[in-house]
């Protein structure tokens, strides 16, 4: 594996996500997070900032921003803690940008974080905040001094603030590892735990769970290809599992998209989602149009769905066919992929 690729912070993210969703024993991917009883609660919420909170903050330093937007919340389902994670390649200092937006996430605590995404009321919440980082050099001593040094100029003006901690992302010559010596809020984890097995060049990009950047209004050539080639098994899949014994199929783009993407419904990126949404229409009505020009069966195209049909049961052979002839998927640098894969 390419040493660079743990400074990405979409590999870092994803990382994440597959440590606190389910592998079996076994795997490659260890969910140190899943063990521990944290699962991924939401991905990439705008979450608001009471103006109660953010008049008085007005007074330090950065300031704090309207809104707030972590990559993830990890939610404990044993402590009911709710963790915001943020991804870095590198420290950052107290005067930067970047440090404005820490300050919001440091704001967002307990009560404040769970109205501000319409929780019920009666629940007890308890927050912190986790940063991820490479481990290069002083990193994470040096990110930790300025998150110390960020609650510190909250906690001055009468706000209270999240506890916090660094993680660094390590690549040794055995696999990917997770350092919690500056994370004091995740003392159940120790010092070090591996997170994922490595052997020899792999390229893990293509089983990403999140495939785009966040917060991004255009894809890249690379995710925009991976995000194609999925959805493009995905509607083979629905279309090759629905239509036999109905003369036609309403097939819906979120239907689609849930079935491509597996976090869908809890990633809540809204600009990054409406590019993908578009990326999959584009597809569907692509491949329609190729069925429609070589088996003549016809589609109509609505806001949200396509509807296609009728087709004659004497077609899903010559479907079937068409679908697993010949190198169907292209992918750059990647075996060809056919129906079965």
């Amino acid at each position: 594996m390419n040493p660079s690729i743990i400074e990405d912070p979409l590999f870092q993210l994803n990382l994440i996500l597959f440590a606190s969703i389910y592998s079996p024993a076994g795997a490659r991917i260890i969910p140190v997070f899943h063990r521990a009883g944290y699962s991924i609660y939401k991905i990439s919420p705008k979450v608001s900032v009471p103006p109660t909170v953010s008049n008085r903050l007005q007074a330090i330093p950065t300031g704090v921003p309207n809104s707030a937007k972590p990559e993830v919340l990890l939610r404990n389902s044993q402590s009911g803690k709710v963790t915001i994670v943020e991804c870095k390649r590198n420290s950052f200092s107290s005067t930067s940008t970047t440090a404005r937006q820490a300050s919001g996430y440091l704001v967002l605590t307990d009560d404040i974080l769970r109205d501000a995404l319409a929780e019920p009321r009666h629940e007890k919440w308890t927050t912190d905040l986790l940063y991820f980082v490479t481990c290069n050099g002083d990193n994470e001593h040096l990110l930790n001094e300025c998150l110390k040094e960020l609650s510190g100029h909250i906690n001055d003006v009468g706000v209270n603030s999240n506890p916090f901690g660094v993680c660094g992302i390590e690549q040794k010559d055995d696999g990917v590892y997770f350092n919690f010596e500056y994370a004091p809020c995740m003392e159940e984890f120790g010092v070090q735990r591996k997170v994922l097995s490595t052997q020899g060049e792999e390229d893990f990009r293509t089983l990403y769970l999140i495939p785009a950047d966040v917060g991004i209004r255009q894809l890249d050539d690379y995710s925009k290809t991976v995000i194609t080639n999925r959805i493009r098994s995905s509607f083979i899949a629905l279309l090759m599992r629905s239509l036999p014994g109905k003369s036609t199929l309403v097939l819906s783009i979120e239907e689609l998209l849930q079935r491509s993407l597996l976090l869908w419904d809890i990633w809540e990126d809204t600009d990054t989602k409406r590019e993908i949404r578009s990326v999959a229409r584009e597809v569907a009505r692509k491949e329609l149009k190729s069925i429609k020009k070589k088996l003549h069966i016809e589609f109509r195209e609505d806001v949200h769905s396509f509807n296609i049909g009728p087709v004659e049961p004497k077609m899903l052979p010559r479907l079937t066919r068409y679908f697993t002839g010949g190198a169907y998927f292209e992918f750059p640098g990647q075996q060809n992929l056919g129906l079965d894969n």
